[in-house]
């Protein structure tokens, strides 16, 4: 029916009675067990190109770029959630950890996340909140859309990112339920991060996330990008930050080398930002939009 009469998923499933995570379930078991074979007839490179030439440009191990047509931007945030569940499925296994940060676009993409039929998965925050008018895009937020999808353990954290101290972070993280979140932060196999920009329409802009000092600094010391709650200039260099020694989670070279970051983010405006992050040379994965992609590639090949 989907496949043979082009129908939806919703419409199979209200025919049929079932739920449509059913539906997409029985779809993914078939492909996966040749029940159904696709063939493309591509007369041009498209996003398969795109996606190797990405991988070759910044050493990525996967790359999954959105070639879907999309109303607004929200619309393409939900694409960039589908298209990377293959991704996700592929890269988990039975009790991995999966660290999850903050931001717009990783909000909306949590939001199409499907089952990755993985045991014993827990899902853990890198990072405390984003500040105080980002509620939806908070961690805490992202964490509890994925746990529902998957069904899985989930863990949240009870505080802000940046406290207005040293040594008021230095008590926080003494507190039991934080101090045991941070450590099972610090074992995660994957973690799913966006990166964030250093403009007025960006998230940590936005929300509140830094102030008005961090901001003089960071802007200072010339940060382009941020990921896993570091701060990086366009050559994927670590900012030295003062604002770190007040910061509860971790930055993006406290993790274990194998972990695998993937990194969600798309749009003219991050073009800089994607990069530094890819520079860093720890994104395992990107996920992005076929425009973003093209113009970086452009760019930089």
């Amino acid at each position: 029916m989907y496949y043979m009469e082009n129908l939806t998923q919703a419409t199979i499933a209200k025919r049929l009675g079932v739920s449509r995570p059913q539906i997409s379930r029985f779809l993914t078991y078939a492909r996966e067990n040749n029940i159904v074979t696709i063939t493309i007839n591509d007369p041009q490179p498209g996003k398969i190109f795109l996606e190797e030439k990405m991988c070759q440009l910044f050493n990525l191990k996967e790359c999954v770029v959105v070639d879907r047509v999309a109303s607004d931007r929200h619309e393409i945030m939900h694409f960039l959630g589908e298209e990377s569940n293959g991704l996700l499925r592929r890269n988990l296994n039975d009790g991995d950890i999966v660290g999850v940060s903050a931001g717009k676009t990783l909000y909306h993409a949590s939001q199409t996340l499907t089952d990755p039929q993985k045991k014993n998965l827990k899902v853990v925050p890198v990072c405390g909140g984003t500040g105080y008018k980002g509620e939806r895009w908070q961690t805490n937020k992202i964490i509890s859309n994925i746990s529902e999808r998957w069904e899985c353990e989930s863990f949240q954290m009870n505080s802000p990112t940046f406290l207005s101290s040293e040594s008021l972070k230095n008590q926080l993280v003494k507190e039991t339920e934080i101090k045991n979140t941070l450590q099972l932060a610090k074992k995660c196999n994957l973690i799913i991060a966006g990166i964030g920009i250093l403009e007025d329409e960006g998230t940590l802009m936005e929300t509140g996330f830094l102030n008005d000092k961090d901001i003089e600094e960071l802007k200072e010391k010339k940060a382009v990008s941020s990921i896993c709650n570091s701060f990086l200039d366009e050559n994927g260099n670590d900012i030295n930050f003062s604002g770190y020694k007040r910061m509860i989670g971790y930055k993006i070279d406290e993790f274990d080398e194998n972990t695998k970051i993937v990194a969600y983010a798309f749009g003219d405006e991050k073009i800089r930002s994607i990069v530094s992050a890819l520079k860093t040379g720890r994104i395992y994965a990107l996920v992005s939009d076929i425009f973003t992609v093209q113009h970086i590639i452009d760019q930089y090949s």
